[in-house]
């Protein structure tokens, strides 16, 4: 099992107009993985958070990737969708072409933002990957909430 983690969001403005910033979350692993360190320091727990989870970002959908694969030449067996969701699940590692074409869309501005997949080695690790998911969307204000 795999948690996808959106790391920036549409924006509400006073004016009731939005916009959405799209950004390579790109350090968001490290800063990730600095903080799960220091929480199993801080206790005493003999892990490090690479013994624990894999962390890698991802485009929020395969519009990017199949873009750059019909571009590249670059070939994939099968449906698109179903390799990333593979990539996600930490069923198959990330490739090489998936770093070039997240690199493509962002020069090219054709982003659609991308996630922080937190992807637990073993099953007693995924409350902690949830929790971690449920502390970064914390600020999220409930629709219709006042």
């Amino acid at each position: 099992m795999s948690f996808k983690f959106r790391m920036h969001s549409a924006t509400d403005l006073i004016t009731n107009s939005s916009t959405t910033i799209y950004t390579y979350s790109d350090k968001s692993p490290n800063a990730c993985k600095d903080m799960i360190n220091a929480f199993f320091s801080a206790f005493r727990i003999n892990l490090t958070c690479d013994e624990a989870f894999t962390l890698l970002v991802m485009m929020n959908d395969s519009y990017c990737y199949e873009n750059w694969l019909n571009s590249s030449g670059c070939g994939v067996e099968g449906d698109v969708d179903a390799f990333v969701a593979k990539v996600e699940n930490g069923e198959v590692e990330k490739p090489k072409w998936m770093f070039e074409a997240e690199a493509y869309c962002e020069r090219e501005g054709s982003s659609t933002g991308t996630s922080l997949c937190i992807i637990p080695k073993k099953p007693e690790y995924e409350d902690l990957a949830q929790k971690i998911g449920k502390f970064l969307y914390s600020t999220h204000a409930e629709e219709g909430s006042n």
